[in-house]
């Protein structure tokens, strides 16, 4: 049904749904037909003549769907109405009001009025190859079978392949069994390692602080004692300042007002006298130390001329020529003494007065610096002729440059109440470090024993830490093979390749199989029948039907209508009493409606000597008097034993007509 046609069926006003209903009764049981035109859902129900209930149907049985529960709801409709396939009830002669124009197909109607020999082949050829759209064998000794495989050949080639596939699945599915189970433990194992780990960062953690609180309370701990000894340092400086300072001050407060120049110049003139003792001193050795005698040397060199004349007049006298050169050589020596000692007698003196006179003037400048001195220290003269006063003035200088250092060293060092707050805040965050460090080991007693050895507690750490590293390590090799495990799952099925989803494609196929195979039985039945029917067609058939259709007819009009011709175009030809022919649109509307329904019945018994179908009625009768009422139940009745008859009507006095399934509208 198209939706247009589903859409006739909807309420006219805003509806929430919308619902029809069919009664009909058969054997003296009223049988109701409910259904839900949105969703499908059918109620079918019987209730017999004791007025008993039973519902033989409730569920959804969608018009083009291949349910069990369509095949159960069709099952009750065949059981009650006797129908074998739905097709033989769609393809049922209805009928109608006034309405013959085309209702009868081309096909037949061929058949019907015994066409020539043409016509049948075409006919006979258009079913065979409807025949052939569902499968290329052929059943006939005059058709041979075609090349490509057709629906049904290509079903089964499907359900060959789904089948096959099934099959894999089926294998892949106990191999996926196996990887799921190992996936499983592998994924368990993870879990059991994670849950390892985060107890190992948790004590990792916890330790590491424990250890870090533990490290910070002893720092705080050894910086307050360092801040402790140094405030205890400043103390004792200060306390050794102010001693040093009393002392300087009881015993050298003279010395304080010496200016450091002093000490100098009494140091000068200290080094001036000695000086100065030492320069009259040198002088006076050089005044008292004589110079050589230089009339020794005039004397000797007199005495070596007078040897060297002596040798010389020698010589003359014993004319001995070495003589003579010993008398020239002597003489020449001691004329080269007497020169030399002239030269440094006078050199000797010339410097000896020279050295008198600059020892006589340095002498007078020492003696002039001394003065000045004098002079200079006049005022400090008491103090410095103090025969300690050297001894002294050291003793102040070192006091003084040991109470100098003091100060410098208090300068360096902190401000005291600045250590005695840092002092106080170091104490205080002790006093918070050993407050979580007791509750740490409360919480968790075996910390305690790394409080006393933090070596321990560094050692156990690294030691977490290296076992934490190698649990991630193995967690992500784990992960990684998880991964891969998975990936290997993955593979072994495509998308919606389930054993439940090629079940339900399989049984789709072998419906849909099934539905075909009825269709080309249907095709095969009809060209069969066909081929039978078509000699007896040929023969005399139009003759036959024609007299059928005169005998209803006649029945109906009380012998007004003797006789009803059918053209080879089935154009009915209306014979009277007084042998005029008249075509149809000439009768009145009652007497049309009366042939059309003698030419049905009359298809009727030609049918029926091949199969007995249904006879549906739509209420055709309303323009039939009461004789004509009364003729037509009789010739219904005569049907009865070889067709069900279903009337459509909404004139309550049908009711009383036997055998004859009523529905009312």
């Amino acid at each position: 049904m198209r939706k247009s046609e589903w859409d006739l069926l909807k309420s006219w006003g805003k509806a929430k749904n919308y619902i029809g209903e069919i009664k009909f009764i058969v054997k003296d049981n009223e049988y109701r037909i409910n259904r839900e035109f949105e969703t499908n859902k059918v109620e079918f129900i019987k209730r017999d003549k004791k007025g008993n209930i039973e519902t033989l149907f409730n569920g959804s049985a969608a018009p083009q769907s291949r349910t069990e529960e369509k095949e159960f709801y069709l099952a009750a409709l065949r059981e009650v109405i006797g129908i074998n396939n739905e097709n033989v009830f769609y393809n049922t002669n209805v009928v109608l009001q006034k309405s013959i124009e085309a209702e009868i197909g081309s096909e037949v109607q061929q058949i019907i009025t015994g066409a020539v020999g043409t016509n049948y082949k075409n006919v006979l050829e258009n079913w065979r190859e409807k025949y052939f759209e569902f499968t290329k064998k052929s059943i006939w000794d005059d058709a041979s079978d075609k090349r490509n495989d057709r629906k049904m050949e290509l079903i089964e080639k499907q359900i060959k392949e789904l089948e096959d596939r099934k099959e894999k699945v089926i294998e892949a599915s106990i191999k996926t069994s196996k990887i799921e189970e190992k996936l499983f433990e592998m994924e368990k194992e993870l879990s059991k390692k994670e849950d390892e780990l985060k107890k190992l960062r948790i004590n990792f953690e916890l330790v590491k602080k424990y250890n870090n609180a533990v490290q910070r309370y002893n720092m705080l701990k050894t910086r307050n004692k360092e801040i402790l000894e140094e405030i205890e340092r400043i103390k004792e400086i200060n306390i050794e300042l102010k001693n040093k300072e009393k002392i300087l001050k009881e015993n050298y407060s003279d010395y304080e007002k010496i200016p450091e120049k002093v000490i100098d110049e009494y140091k000068t003139l200290k080094k001036l006298k000695e000086e100065l003792t030492g320069e009259e001193k040198e002088l006076n050795e050089i005044l008292v130390k004589r110079m050589p005698l230089f009339s020794r040397k005039i004397i000797l060199s007199i005495n070596g001329f007078i040897i060297a004349g002596l040798t010389f007049l020698t010589g003359i006298k014993f004319k001995l020529p070495v003589l003579f050169i010993i008398a020239i050589g002597v003489g020449f020596i001691t004329l080269g003494f007497l020169i030399y000692s002239i030269i440094k007698h006078s050199k000797e003196r010339f410097e000896r007065e020279t050295l008198i006179n600059f020892h006589k003037e340095k002498i007078e400048n020492i003696k002039h610096k001394i003065v000045t001195l004098n002079n200079n220290l006049a005022k400090y003269i008491l103090l410095l002729k103090d025969e300690n006063f050297e001894y002294k003035f050291e003793q102040y200088k070192k006091l003084s440059d040991e109470i100098g250092r003091l100060k410098f060293t208090i300068q360096k060092m902190k401000n005291l109440d600045d250590l005695k707050n840092t002092q106080s805040d170091i104490e205080n965050d002790m006093l918070v470090i050993t407050k979580m460090i007791s509750e740490l080991e409360e919480n968790n007693p075996f910390l305690s024993k790394f409080r006393d050895n933090i070596r321990d507690g560094v050692g156990y750490v690294n030691e977490l830490s290296g076992n934490i590293e190698t649990l991630e390590r193995e967690i992500e090799d784990l992960k990684s093979k998880i991964f891969e495990t998975k990936q290997q799952l993955a593979s072994t099925f495509t998308e919606n390749e389930s054993v439940e989803s090629l079940d339900n494609k399989i049984q789709e196929l072998r419906d849909e199989y099934k539905n075909y195979l009825f269709q080309k039985e249907s095709y095969a039945e009809a060209v069969n029948t066909l081929k039978e029917a078509i000699l007896e067609y040929q023969e005399r058939h139009l003759e036959r039907l024609s007299r059928n259709i005169s005998e209803i007819f006649r029945k109906i009009t009380k012998g007004r209508y003797i006789n009803i011709g059918m053209t080879k175009d089935f154009v009915p030809m209306i014979k009277f009493k007084d042998s005029k022919i008249v075509r149809i649109n000439t009768l009145s509307c009652g007497a049309e409606e009366q042939l059309y329904f003698a030419i049905r019945l009359a298809l009727i018994r030609e049918i029926n000597n091949v199969t007995n179908l249904p006879l549906i009625l739509d209420d055709p009768f309303v323009n039939f008097d009461q004789e004509r009422l009364r003729i037509v139940r009789e010739i219904l009745y005569s049907l009865v034993p070889e067709n069900q008859i279903i009337l459509f009507t909404h004139i309550q006095s049908y009711s009383n007509w036997k055998n004859i399934n009523l529905l009312s509208l």
